[in-house]
Order: C-alpha cells, then structure tokens, then sequence
C-alpha cells in the first residue's frame, strides 16, 4: 500500500478509472454498433438490440447493488479487474453469435457496468480532495464518450474486413489487455482504507432516510439519464424519419451532440472544482438540457443546419456533462467509507431512468412523432431541475 500524496495520485487514478470506464463502455457498445450483422447470424430481428440495451441496463443494477460488498471483501482494484474480465467473458459469449450467448453477453456486461460505477467512486473519494473531486470525476466520465466514439469508429471497419466476429474479438483483446495493465496502479495506489470496525454498511434506504438529500439527488440522476439515453438513442431515427436526412447527416449530428458530451464533462468538472458551491451549475445545466429538448421537438424538422449544429452541441454538453459533477457531489455528503455504497444507491435508481426512459419515449413515438417525444421530454429534465432545487433547499444552500 503505497502512501503517494493525493495530489499526485489523483490525476493517475481519475485517468485510470476512465480508462476501465471507457473499456466497458466500448464493449457495452460491440453488440449495438455492429447490430445488423449480429442479427443476421443469430437469426434475430434487428429490433433485438433495444431488448439487449435494456437487458444490460436490467441487469447492471444487480451489479451496482452487490459493489460496495465486492469493494470491501476484495479491494476496489481488483473489483475494477473483475469488471474487465466480466467484459472479457461477455464479448466471448457474444462472439458465439447464439442467441444465449448474446443473453450471457447482456448479463455479463451489465453486471460490470453496475460494478464500475461505486468502485471509482470509493478510489477517487479516496485519493481526490474534496475540492477537486468536480474535476476528477468528470474527467474520469469522459470515459463513457471515449468509448463510444471508439467504438463507433474501429468496430465497423475491423467488421468489415474481418467479420463481427473478429471485431468482438478485438474488444474482448483491448478489455484484456485493460485487465492486465490495472496491476500497475493496483500496487503503485493505495485501495480504499476500511471502516471503522465498529461500522456497519448501511443499505439504499437507510443511506436515503439518513441523507434525504441523496434522494432528490437520485431522482435527478434518473432524469437526467433518461434525457442523455433517450438523446443518444432516438436522435438518428427522429432525423431520418422525420426531418428526412441521410444516415450519414443524422450521424454527423449525432456525434457533434457526443463530442459536446465530452468537451461538457471536462469544462463542468473544471468549473465545479472552482465555484463554491456545484448546485447552481447543475441546476442551470438541467434547464439548457430541457430547453434544447424543447427545441429540437418544436423545430428540429425545419432548422437550417447552420442553426442545428450548435442546438446539438448544446444539448450534448447539458444532457452528457452533468455526470461528474453529481457524482462528485454524491461523495461529498457522505464519509470516506460510504461514498461506494451512497453511489451505488444513487445510480440504482439512475438506472431506472435509462431502462425506463427509452420504453416510454418509444410509446410517446409511436403514438405521436418523436418530434413530439423530444418535446414531452423537455418535462423530464424539468423533474430533474425541481429535484435538485428541492435538494438545494434541503440543504440550505
């Protein structure tokens, strides 16, 4: 166990954790990305990857429920090995191209997501000052963006010239590779110190009846996670059905709304770790995400491009840059010690809204327009708005 300053680990463990992050997220993204293919193999209908996205989100639930256990039975380092080696399984499975081995895949992914989520938050609440942790834990989300757009951008070109196979394959040798190179920080950064040993783990509703502010913390997340999934889901569809636009234009939208997301989580987390208090800059990014929804449902059919560009890119830096700062503001209500399990109650009921989010947008579609949708959904960051601002005055600040 090392005792480096954290001034010097905090850096190197937020860029880890991203790391691990960004290698889930990318094999999160295999089955999506290369969908048609895998379709055809196994037989299934194309539709087959929303039941899949929902069965990952399902399941990582379980996994985000038994992390702080895992942290304190192995250490957060070799949980995060865990998480890559569920991936490593996953994408073998996945890689059968058999139906059961896509539900194996869905289940084994889905348990590492759920895992990454309250391991990080024990090892940056460790290792990062207070604060700083705005920064770090935003950095260490950019992740999520960077293993999409890698996703996106090698999996089909190695699919193309070798088969999805190979592909999965590949993702399967990077989450490896990830898995092996975690020994590093593994021995050269401390794991998270144990409790006093007179304590004892409090579950989601206690930590809840204890901090009612998590609570209205939770709610939040959920709709602002439904906001960025429903986002990133249902944009390409909406553009090509709706407005017309070629795949290859809607994509390009799309991916300036994920680029947004990046550049959101860096400069959010930066700000964050400045102002005194990271409230008003949720709260306001909440309104921008719900505004642009708003817009995007009442004109996104007919904006010129030269306007849409920057609605996207507005949209993408709100609804995709929010998550650090949250996370970092769930560890600061809490001890040391608790900031796994306080994450993990908070991201249980986030999950909700990415599970439940697309079922009840894909409704309002269906039975409208997504324009429609995009509208409805403009309410759903407002819940998530209303939320922090109970929770800020809860707090009384």
């Amino acid at each position: 166990m090392s005792g480096r300053d954290d001034r010097t680990s905090a850096p190197a463990v937020s860029l880890w954790l991203g790391a691990v992050l960004a290698i889930a997220m990318t094999s999160l993204q295999v089955v999506p990305v290369l969908a048609p293919a895998v379709a055809a193999d196994a037989g299934l209908p194309p539709a087959f990857v929303g039941w899949y996205s929902a069965g990952v989100w399902t399941v990582a639930m379980a996994g985000t429920a038994i992390a702080p256990a895992l942290v304190a039975r192995i250490g957060a380092w070799s949980a995060s090995q865990g998480c890559l080696m569920l991936c490593v399984l996953g994408l073998v499975a996945a890689a059968s191209g058999h139906p059961l081995g896509l539900l194996a895949a869905a289940a084994l992914i889905g348990i590492a997501h759920g895992i990454e989520g309250p391991v990080a938050s024990h090892l940056l609440s460790e290792h990062v000052p207070p604060s700083r942790r705005p920064l770090w834990f935003s950095i260490k989300q950019t992740g999520v963006q960077v293993g999409a757009l890698l996703a996106s951008a090698a999996l089909p070109p190695i699919a193309a010239l070798a088969g999805w196979r190979t592909a999965a394959l590949t993702a399967a040798l990077l989450a490896a590779v990830g898995l092996i190179a975690l020994i590093q920080p593994r021995f050269a950064y401390r794991d998270v110190q144990p409790p006093p040993a007179s304590y004892r783990r409090p579950g989601m509703r206690a930590l809840f009846a204890r901090e009612p502010v998590l609570r209205q913390l939770a709610v939040a997340a959920a709709a602002f996670g439904a906001m960025q999934v429903c986002l990133n889901s249902f944009f390409v569809t909406f553009a090509v059905s709706e407005r017309a636009a070629s795949l290859v234009e809607a994509g390009a939208w799309l991916a300036t709304a994920q680029a947004g997301g990046l550049v959101g989580r860096v400069l959010w987390g930066w700000i964050g770790s400045r102002a005194r208090a990271t409230w008003p800059l949720l709260i306001i990014l909440g309104v921008v995400m719900a505004s642009c929804s708003m817009l995007l449902g009442l004109h996104g059919t007919s904006l010129a491009p030269l306007l849409l560009w920057p609605l996207l890119f507005t949209f993408g830096i709100s609804a995709s840059g929010w998550n650090g700062l949250l996370l970092a503001e769930v560890a600061r209500l809490v001890p040391v010690h608790e900031a796994g399990s306080a994450t993990a109650a908070v991201l249980m009921v986030m999950t909700v809204g990415l599970v439940a989010g697309p079922i009840l947008f894909s409704a309002i579609a269906v039975a409208a327009s997504f324009a429609t949708a995009f509208m409805v959904w403009a309410g759903v960051g407002a819940i998530g708005v209303s939320s922090l601002l109970a929770a800020r005055s809860a707090q009384g600040s």
